[in-house]
């Protein structure tokens, strides 16, 4: 099969998530094209092992949208593509999937984004993203999500749009392969520490106020713990006065995190910890198992759905739940053996390439259904 993988984004979760699509799918034998934004955080000499990779001029305004999509068709046209997987959601790739065709297949990541949560520009946004959605899926015949969580969401909210059209690609470790740094942030104090970790865009639903509570009521009885957070958001001012409180314990890096830095950090973890109050799924979750740190997820189903309670993490209810799962991984024993069961976990549940061949093989099949 031809396959032309598209990302429309060019840093951050959806351009690795992108790449490691595309990698499988070389890894399984099919041709493969992988079309980027310009100047994507990517190593395009690396990822032209897997096949073709493109760049583009990816540029904002409706007028230049039009633009970047007549170019993009160009080059899949140029590589006869039998299927075209639009990769994210962004106002570029919902201008491509109104032209979508019966083989192209859309990914959904965000089956309920997250509106009220989100400022006035963002939700206008959403909301037209929302709005174009439920046209594209009514056209193409193939839809994936990364949960059996998402699958039911998905499911429930476009009913007969997306009847028998939905696939999921359990979402695997979209882990990049570069050298590791240091973030300066980092004082002496969390030097040669292993920290508790949360990692991402921070956002009011991903509660990071209750986590910082949480582990300051953690502090009372273990005052050597630490914990960094460490994405780009907007952080509560009560939360911030808690942070800078107990400086020596909690270190707060708000803006973006490279590559690099992720590295280093999920390194020389403990644990990551994500106590959202909702989710269909995270990227997170998976890269944690890949370098072998045990999670703490809230029991919102998008997560718990891939955490074995006690084995590979822990899932709690409410912040005494979270409280005692941090205590538990002070021990070192019990958060080596639960890491190393959440990588063999992994390797087994969320292994990218198994998984991309199951979605290609529901693919192949329901093209040979349809003829």
């Amino acid at each position: 099969m031809r396959i032309a993988i598209v990302c429309t984004v060019p840093d951050g979760g959806m351009v690795h998530f992108a790449q490691s699509c595309f990698a499988a799918a070389s890894d399984l034998g099919h041709d493969v094209l992988l079309v980027l934004p310009e100047h994507s955080a990517v190593n395009v000499e690396a990822l032209t092992s897997h096949g073709e990779v493109v760049l583009y001029a990816l540029n904002k305004g409706l007028s230049a949208t039009r633009n970047t999509v007549s170019n993009i068709q160009s080059i899949l046209e140029l590589f006869r593509s039998d299927s075209v997987w639009l990769t994210d959601e962004t106002v570029t790739s919902s201008a491509m999937r109104r032209q979508c065709g019966a083989d192209d297949v859309v990914f959904i990541h965000d089956v309920k984004p997250h509106l009220a949560k989100m400022g006035l520009k963002t939700r206008l946004r959403f909301a037209y993203l929302l709005k174009q959605r439920g046209s594209s899926l009514s056209r193409t015949s193939h839809v994936i999500v990364m949960s059996n969580t998402a699958k039911f969401d998905l499911e429930e909210r476009y009913g007969e749009d997306v009847k028998g059209k939905v696939s999921v690609l359990r979402l695997g470790a979209t882990v990049p392969e570069c050298e590791t740094t240091r973030p300066l942030e980092l004082t002496e104090s969390f030097d040669g520490k292993k920290f508790f970790l949360f990692f991402g865009a921070i956002e009011k639903y991903k509660n990071v106020a209750g986590l910082v509570k949480a582990f300051t009521r953690l502090l009372n009885d273990a005052s050597d713990a630490k914990l960094i957070i460490a994405g780009k958001g907007r952080v509560g001012k009560s939360t911030l006065q808690v942070i800078a409180a107990h400086q020596n314990s909690i270190l707060l890096i708000n803006r973006y995190i490279s590559d690099e830095e992720l590295v280093y950090l999920m390194n020389s973890a403990r644990a990551t910890l994500l106590p959202y109050r909702e989710a269909t799924q995270s990227g997170v979750l998976p890269i944690s198992y890949k370098f072998k740190k045990p999670v703490v997820t809230s029991s919102a189903p998008g997560l718990a759905e891939f955490v074995i309670d006690n084995k590979t993490g822990y899932v709690v209810d409410d912040e005494d739940g979270l409280v005692k799962a941090m205590a538990n991984l002070l021990d070192d024993t019990c958060a080596s053996d639960m890491g190393q069961n959440g990588f063999d976990y992994a390797e087994c549940e969320l292994n990218f390439t198994t998984n991309v061949a199951s979605v290609i093989a529901s693919l192949s099949n329901a093209n040979c259904e349809d003829r």
